[in-house]
C-alpha cells in the first residue's frame, strides 16, 4: 500500500500548509541575508540603477518572488512613487536591511517569545497561502474546509431589542454660554428615559435637539415630526412650560418608531443594556461570533466581495440596519478595542503615565480651531504642506520628521532609565551588580546571545543562583530586559537618522497622499475632530475610574472585579461606535468619481481575495509523498502531530474569544496566549507592579505640581550610551542618545499664549492662506532659528553588503559572522518524515508557480 493512502483531504491540507510554512521560513532567512532584503524579490524586475550582481538567483526565492510580483507590486498607490513601484521596493529593502540591525531579542524570555510569535505569523501566512494552492486530493473531495461558503449562520437574533419608554423632561436650568466678548443665557432641559429597565438622566439644550432632528430627517425609513421652533432660552412661566411640553411630545413621537443610535445617544442610552453572561450564554455568544467572523471573511473573498461590502454599508443608515452577522463582527471589534484600551490604560506597567499624557494632550488641544481649519481648508493644500514640513531640512542634515521621531525615542529611553533605577533600588543599589548587567547587554552580539546550553545571566548578574520564584530573580530579569530596551532605543535612534529612512518615508507619503486626500475630502474632518474630542473626554473619565478601582484592589490584595474588566471600555466604544460608523459610511458612500484611488484599492483587494480562493492548477501532493516517503507509520505519526497542533491552536483561540466575551482582561490577548504556550503567568509580576506604582507616584507628583502652578524640573542633557565613570550613580549608567546638534523642535510652551500649533496659524487673520504662506508659518512655528549649531554626523547603521568595512551594530558592536544570530529554525513538533518532502515540494509547485508568474485573471 503506497504511503499516500493515509492522506485524506483534511490530511493533505495540513501537510500542504506545513510544507508551505517550511519553504517560507527558508526563503525568509535567505531574504534577511540578501543586501536588498525585500527588494531582492523583484528578481529580474529590479531597476536598471541597481548593481546587476545583486540580482538573486531565481531558485533562491521560488515561492516568495512570484507572489510578491503578482500581488504586492500591483498595489495601485505604488504607481505614485517618483521612480515607480520597483524603486519603492528597492528603497524599502534598504530600510529593512537597516532595521535588521535592531535587536529583536535579548533575554531568553524575550527571544523565546519573539521566535514563537514569528512562527505563528509564518503559520498564518501559510494558512492563507494554502487556500490559493489546491491539491488534487482536495479537488477530488469537492470541498475546501477553510473556505466552506455553504456554512449557514444560524440562530442569530437581528440586533438588540430596544424598549424605550418613560421619556420625560423633568426640569430645566439656565446657564451662561460664554463668547469672545459677551455671554448669552441658554436653557438646558433635564431629560430622563428608560431603556430596557435602565433609567438615565441627561442634560440637553435646544441646539442638541436641532442636531438630532437634522440627523433623523436624513433617514428615508423614518417619519420624523417637525421640531418645535423655540428660542434658546424661553422666558419663565407659560412659555417655558410650553417649550417643555412641545419637546417632550416630539421625543415621545420618536420612540414609536425604530430606535436609532442617534436617539439613544441623545438620551445617553448608547451603551448596551446587558448583564454578565453565564458560562453557557458566553459559550453560545462566542460560537456565534466565531461563525460570524468566518462568514464575514468568506464573503470578502468571494468575487466582488469588497464591492458588496461597500454597498451594504452605503445602504445602511445605522449599524442596526446591517446584515445580522455584521452585528457580531462589530461586537467582536468592539471587544478587541476594549481589550486594547484596558491593556494600555489599566494593565500596562506605565498605565498611569499613559493617562497623564492623554490628559495633558486633551487639556492643551484646541479642537475647535482644528475643526475650523480642517473644514475650511483645501485638503490637497493641507496634505502638501504637512508633507513638505515633515521632510524639510532647515539646517541641511536631518529633516523634521527624523528629529521628531528621535525626540520621541529619547523620551522613551529616559522613561526606561527611570525604571532601571527602580530595579537597581530593589536590588540594593549595588554598583557592581548594575555594572555586570550593563556589560552583559552592551557586549551582546546582534540579536542577543544564542548559546547552547544557554547562559544563566541572572546568576551572572547577582553573583549567586537565586530561588526560582524569588524577588531577586524577578528583579534581575527585569533589569536585563530594561537594559535591552535601552539598547534597542539607541539602535532605533541611529536608524531614524539614516538617509535610507528618509527615502522610505518619502515613498510612503507619496503612496498615501492620494488615498488620504480623497478620504479627507469625502469625510467631514470638522465633525471627526469634535467627535474625537468627545471620545477622549469620555475615555479619560472611564480610565480614571478603572485605574482607581484597580489600584484599590491591589492595595487590598483582592482580585474581585465587578463588572468584568473589559465591560467599562466596551461600553465606552459602544457609546461612540455610531459616530465611527457615520464617518466610515460617509467616506464609502461618496460618489465613485471623488474617491478613484480608494476604488482602485478596493478593486485590487477584490483581485487578491479571489486569488486566495484558489488559483492555477492543482498540485499532486500524493505523488510527491509516494516518491519520497517509505515509512507510512512515520507519516501517520507526523499527520497526527499536525492535527493535534491545529486543535490546540484552535482551542487557544476559542478560549481567548470566550474570555473576551465574558469581559475578562487577563488571558485574552495574543501575548497572554504566547505566555501560556511558554508556561508563563499572564498576570502582572511583582516587579511590574512596583514599576506601575512608580509611575503612579510620578503622576500624582506632577498633578500636585500643576495644581500649585509649578512647572516640571528641567531634564538633564542627554548623553551617549557609555559605561559609567568612577563614582557615578548607578541609576544613570545608561544614558539616552545625543540629539547631535539637531535643530530643536519647540515645545508647546514655546508657542506663546496658545499651546496649539494650528491655532497660531490663524494669527488673527481671516484670509485664506496660500500653500506657500501656510508652509512658511508652520516652519517658523516649529523651528527654533536661534539654535543653529552645525549638526554632527550620526554613525551609520547599515547591513553587510558583502564588502568593505564591517558594519557596526548600534551600541558599537561590529556584527561579523560570529555575532550574527543563528536563525536556524528548530521544529517544535519533531516531525519525522515531512522534512524529506522539502526538496521536491518546489518542483511539485512548478505548474502553479508558472501560472502565478504569467499572471492573468484570477479564477
Amino acid at each position: 500500500m503506497p504511503p499516500s493512502d493515509v492522506l485524506s483531504a483534511d490530511a493533505e491540507h495540513l501537510l500542504k500548509k506545513e510544507l508551505i510554512a517550511r519553504q517560507l521560513r527558508q526563503e525568509i532567512v535567505a531574504l534577511q541575508d540578501h543586501p536588498l532584503t525585500v527588494g531582492a524579490l523583484l528578481g529580474t524586475n529590479l531597476p536598471a540603477s541597481v548593481d546587476p550582481s545583486l540580482i538573486p538567483d531565481a531558485a533562491k526565492f521560488p515561492l516568495l518572488s512570484p507572489l510578491f510580483n503578482r500581488l504586492l507590486v500591483a498595489f495601485p498607490p505604488f504607481a505614485a512613487v517618483t521612480d515607480g513601484p520597483n524603486q519603492f521596493w528597492v528603497n524599502a529593502g534598504k530600510f529593512v536591511r537597516l532595521f535588521a540591525a535592531v535587536d529583536s531579542g535579548g533575554t531568553s524570555r524575550q527571544t523565546a517569545r519573539r521566535d514563537l510569535l514569528a512562527n505563528k505569523m509564518v503559520e498564518k501566512i501559510a494558512a492563507v497561502l494554502g487556500n490559493a494552492i489546491r491539491t488534487t486530493g482536495e479537488m477530488e473531495a469537492g470541498k475546501r474546509k477553510s473556505l466552506d461558503a455553504s456554512k449557514a449562520f444560524t440562530d442569530v437574533k437581528r440586533g438588540d431589542e430596544w424598549v424605550l419608554g418613560d421619556v420625560e423632561i423633568v426640569d430645566t436650568r439656565v446657564y451662561k454660554r460664554k463668547k469672545l466678548l459677551s455671554s448669552t443665557e441658554v436653557l438646558e432641559y433635564i431629560i430622563s428615559s428608560n431603556l430596557n429597565g435602565r433609567e438615565v438622566v441627561v442634560v440637553r439644550d435646544y441646539v442638541a435637539f436641532k442636531a438630532l432632528h437634522k440627523e433623523l430627517i436624513r433617514r428615508p425609513n423614518m417619519a420624523v415630526p417637525p421640531l418645535p421652533a423655540l428660542a434658546d432660552c424661553p422666558p419663565e412661566g407659560p412659555p417655558r412650560e410650553l417649550a417643555c411640553q412641545s419637546l417632550r411630545k416630539y421625543l415621545v413621537s420618536l420612540t414609536t418608531q425604530p430606535i436609532s443610535s442617534s436617539l439613544r445617544d441623545f438620551l445617553g442610552q448608547s451603551e448596551p443594556v446587558d448583564r454578565e453572561p453565564s458560562q453557557e450564554e458566553a459559550a453560545i455568544r462566542a460560537e456565534q461570533i466565531t461563525q460570524a467572523l468566518e462568514l464575514f471573511k468568506t464573503e470578502l473573498i468571494t468575487p466582488g466581495g469588497m464591492t458588496e461590502l461597500f454597498k451594504k454599508i452605503s445602504a445602511a443608515d445605522d449599524i442596526a440596519d446591517l446584515p445580522a452577522h455584521y452585528h457580531f463582527v462589530v461586537e467582536w471589534w468592539r471587544i478587541c478595542a476594549a481589550a486594547a484600551l484596558q491593556q494600555t490604560f489599566v494593565d500596562h506597567v506605565r498605565a498611569p503615565e499613559h493617562l497623564r499624557r492623554l490628559k495633558m494632550f486633551h487639556t492643551r488641544a484646541s479642537y475647535g480651531t482644528w475643526a475650523a481649519i480642517l473644514k475650511g481648508t483645501n485638503p490637497v493644500t493641507i496634505f502638501n504642506v504637512i508633507v513638505k514640513l515633515l521632510l524639510a531640512r532647515p539646517f541641511g542634515t536631518h529633516c523634521l520628521l527624523q528629529n521628531a521621531i528621535a525626540n520621541a525615542i529619547d523620551d522613551e529611553a529616559h522613561a526606561i532609565l527611570e525604571e532601571i533605577a527602580q530595579m537597581e533600588k530593589v536590588l540594593g543599589n549595588d554598583r557592581d551588580l548594575a555594572m555586570r548587567a550593563w556589560l552583559i547587554v552592551q557586549n551582546a552580539p546582534l540579536g542577543g546571545y544564542d548559546e547552547d546550553p544557554p547562559r544563566d545571566f541572572v546568576t551572572e548578574v547577582l553573583g549567586f543562583t537565586p530561588e526560582k520564584e524569588s524577588l531577586q530573580r524577578d528583579a534581575a530579569e527585569k533589569l536585563l530586559e530594561l537594559h535591552w530596551r535601552v539598547r534597542r532605543m539607541k539602535q532605533l535612534h541611529d536608524l531614524v537618522m539614516q538617509d535610507a529612512t528618509v527615502d522610505f518615508a518619502k515613498d510612503l507619503l507619496a503612496i498615501s497622499y492620494k488615498p488620504l486626500a480623497e478620504a479627507y475630502r469625502a469625510a467631514d474632518p470638522g465633525h471627526f475632530v469634535r467627535d474625537f474630542a468627545k471620545f477622549i473626554e469620555d475615555l479619560i473619565a472611564v480610565v480614571e475610574k478603572e485605574q482607581a478601582k484597580a489600584f484599590a484592589q491591589k492595595a487590598q490584595n483582592t482580585t474581585a472585579s465587578e463588572p468584568p474588566a473589559l465591560r467599562p471600555f466596551a461600553g465606552l466604544i459602544a457609546r461612540h461606535q455610531h459616530r465611527i460608523y457615520k464617518l466610515i459610511r460617509g467616506a464609502i458612500s461618496t460618489s465613485p468619481g471623488k474617491v478613484a484611488a480608494l476604488n482602485d484599492i478596493a478593486t485590487w483587494m477584490d483581485d487578491v481575495a479571489k486569488f486566495f480562493r484558489g488559483y492555477g492548477p492543482a498540485v499532486d501532493l500524493k505523488s510527491l509523498v509516494d516518491a519520497n516517503i517509505t515509512d507510512e507509520a512515520a507519516l501517520s505519526r507526523d499527520l497526527e502531530k499536525l492535527r493535534k497542533h491545529k486543535e490546540a491552536r484552535r482551542a487557544r483561540a476559542a478560549d481567548r474569544v470566550m474570555r473576551r466575551v465574558r469581559g475578562e482582561a487577563k488571558g485574552s490577548s495574543v501575548m497572554d496566549e504566547l505566555n501560556a504556550e511558554l508556561g508563563e503567568d499572564s498576570g502582572m509580576g511583582r516587579t511590574d507592579a512596583q514599576l506601575q506604582q512608580l509611575w503612579m507616584e510620578k503622576m500624582r507628583e506632577e498633578e500636585a505640581r500643576d495644581k500649585e502652578g509649578g512647572s516640571l524640573p528641567p531634564r538633564s542633557n542627554p548623553m551617549p550610551i557609555a559605561a559609567p565613570a568612577s563614582g557615578s550613580s548607578s541609576g544613570n549608567m545608561l544614558q539616552v542618545p545625543e540629539t547631535r546638534g539637531l535643530p530643536r523642535v519647540r515645545s508647546y510652551g514655546d508657542l506663546g499664549s496658545s499651546p496649539n500649533l494650528l491655532e497660531n496659524l490663524l494669527d488673527g487673520n481671516d484670509k485664506e492662506l496660500t500653500e506657500e504662506e501656510l508652509e512658511k508659518r508652520l516652519l517658523n512655528l516649529v523651528i527654533d532659528e536661534e539654535e543653529d549649531a552645525a549638526p554632527q554626523e550620526t554613525p551609520t547603521v547599515q547591513g553587510d553588503t558583502g564588502g568593505g568595512e564591517a558594519p557596526v551594530n548600534s551600541p558599537g558592536i561590529p556584527y561579523t559572522g560570529v555575532n550574527k544570530r543563528n536563525r536556524e529554525w528548530k521544529d517544535p513538533l519533531g516531525l519525522e518524515s515531512v522534512e524529506k518532502l522539502g526538496p521536491g515540494w518546489v518542483a511539485a509547485l512548478g505548474a502553479w508557480l508558472n501560472a502565478v508568474k504569467e499572471g492573468g485573471p484570477t479564477e
